[in-house]
């Protein structure tokens, strides 16, 4: 690709990105960061101009990305690229900065476009059963999450030093089988609070958090933990919003 290509490329970016904030990140833009990595670095700098993205975090762990790419990947094809990147900004600057992450998203691309073209049939998915937990109004989330700054363009988060309990109940699974849930909000200071599920004894499923177009999501591991590390403290702590829905969604057989 030469100059003049490559310019047409992030010529056609700008004006899909001024016009269509929320649609999908085009193919040719997927292809230029394999193909032309003397772009990248341009491309970058406008993306994260134009998305109105948070500078990259810190030095992060090294598959830090690989829990939250799925849902990622799912929210930008449901609501669009700028979604998806604050939503989960760990995962955004991992494609930029981890070939194994990029080349992971290029095959779920590949995949999700195959299916749509019809080239392969659709992959058949375990199936779930959805239990609601706990749903959080705006006057408990007010009390339990008090705005730490005076209302700004950026809300930013100063936590508790120390994890802090939100809600416990104890399941009925049916046959017998009873399931101890405990909601947590972990310390955190940012734009991010972490909040974790914990389940004793642990389920095979996902933890699943929503509050109103957000939806976030996260597998629990071997110990019953589940924690969704990318929730929007601007969304905790404004005076009007939405309820915090929080649910379990069991693998079933």
């Amino acid at each position: 690709m030469d100059n003049q290509q490559a310019d047409h490329v992030l010529h056609h970016l700008r004006e899909t990105l001024s016009q269509a904030p929320d649609a999908p990140l085009a193919p040719d833009i997927a292809r230029l960061l394999v193909q032309e990595p003397t772009y990248r670095g341009a491309l970058v700098v406008l993306l994260t101009q134009m998305l109105a993205l948070p500078p990259a975090p810190g030095l992060a762990g090294a598959t830090d990305w690989f829990d939250d790419l799925d849902a990622f990947f799912d929210l930008e094809m449901e609501t669009g690229i700028k979604a998806a990147a604050h939503a989960y900004p760990h995962v955004w600057w991992a494609l930029w900065e981890d070939a194994a992450c990029l080349a992971t998203y290029l095959s779920l691309r590949e995949l999700h476009f195959a299916v749509e073209r019809h080239a392969i049939a659709p992959l058949r998915l375990l199936p779930t059963r959805t239990i609601d937990l706990w749903t959080i109004s705006r006057q408990v989330l007010s009390l339990l999450f008090p705005n730490p700054v005076a209302p700004a363009l950026h809300l930013v988060w100063r936590g508790a030093e120390h994890e802090t309990v939100l809600a416990e109940r104890t399941l009925d699974l049916g046959h017998g089988e009873l399931c101890q849930v405990t909601l947590s909000a972990q310390p955190g200071e940012g734009l991010h609070r972490p909040l974790t599920v914990r389940a004793v004894p642990p389920p095979a499923g996902w933890l699943v958090l929503t509050l109103g177009e957000q939806r976030l999501r996260a597998r629990f591991d071997a110990q019953g933990h589940a924690t969704i590390a990318t929730v929007p403290a601007s969304l905790l702590v404004q005076a009007d919003g939405p309820a915090l829905q929080v649910h379990l969604e069991i693998d079933v057989g």
